[in-house]
């Protein structure tokens, strides 16, 4: 409803393709979607699963705990992580230490005119 009234809208998640691929290209018909992929090295990827883990409390419905065994048992890598694949303008930013390219860049790229799926 937000986005085809033309009210800007970022939703934040973990955004596998499968799961998040079909429900961006219906929005995508009539709004301009980005996609920001954030990444960081496999070793920071586990210390900051293991340090929300222990820390806060609302993570407790992402069964963290069973994510780090199979994160130490080797059945689960940062490279099982199938980003969102669509017409859609895409930024990786390395957040291994702050944010590369910088806050400046990303709004620069979030702001930039784009183009709609439906056009």
């Amino acid at each position: 409803m937000l986005a085809r009234n033309g009210v800007s809208a970022v939703a934040e998640a973990a955004f596998q393709d499968k799961l998040w691929r079909p429900n961006l290209e219906r929005v995508a018909e009539f709004a301009e979607i980005r996609i920001i992929h954030c990444t960081a090295p496999q070793h920071v990827l586990h210390d900051r699963i293991a340090h929300r883990a222990e820390h806060d409390t609302h993570r407790r419905a992402h069964n963290d705990t069973d994510l780090l065994a199979e994160i130490a048992s080797g059945t689960r890598t940062a490279a099982s992580f199938v980003r969102v694949t669509m017409d859609a303008a895409q930024m990786t930013v390395d957040t291994t230490d702050g944010y590369e390219p910088g806050l400046d860049a990303v709004a620069r790229f979030v702001t930039a005119p784009g183009k709609r799926l439906g056009r």
